[in-house]
């Protein structure tokens, strides 16, 4: 989310630029709007770029960490049943449960959020943490 805000942010910064060196360029605006077009078109570049590469490869990136959650998950439920885990396994265990639990938590605020709602993928909203 935060890429996606960070490149709407560069493409307003390109375009101020560009306004800028058109005006210094002629003293003044352009008056065939060639300076306004010359943003508009970094602008638009820059939002193709974020809608059909960015996203994509966000969404793929998202799926693949839900698969290692999964995967996680599956481990810690072996491990359970193990009853010759040392203390420094256990405890290892432990914080990667931590951690997993907490990518799970902001994952799943983003999912719920109507800013990120509409590019994460609804399969993270059927995990469950891992107790």
């Amino acid at each position: 989310m935060i890429i996606l805000l960070g490149m709407f942010a560069l493409a307003i910064v390109v375009f101020i630029v560009a306004i800028i060196i058109n005006v210094r360029s002629r003293g003044r605006l352009d008056d065939n709007g060639s300076g306004w077009a010359f943003g508009g078109v970094i602008i638009l570049s820059c939002t193709l770029l974020v809608l059909f590469i960015h996203l994509p490869i966000h969404r793929a990136g998202i799926m693949s960490d839900v698969r290692e959650f999964i995967a996680v998950e599956e481990t810690v439920v072996i491990t359970r049943n193990n009853e010759s885990i040392s203390e420094y396994e256990l405890a290892a265990l432990q914080h990667k449960i931590i951690d997993y639990n907490a990518w799970l938590a902001n994952i799943q605020f983003w999912a719920t959020n109507p800013v990120g709602k509409w590019y994460t993928p609804k399969a993270v909203l059927l995990l469950k943490p891992i107790r």
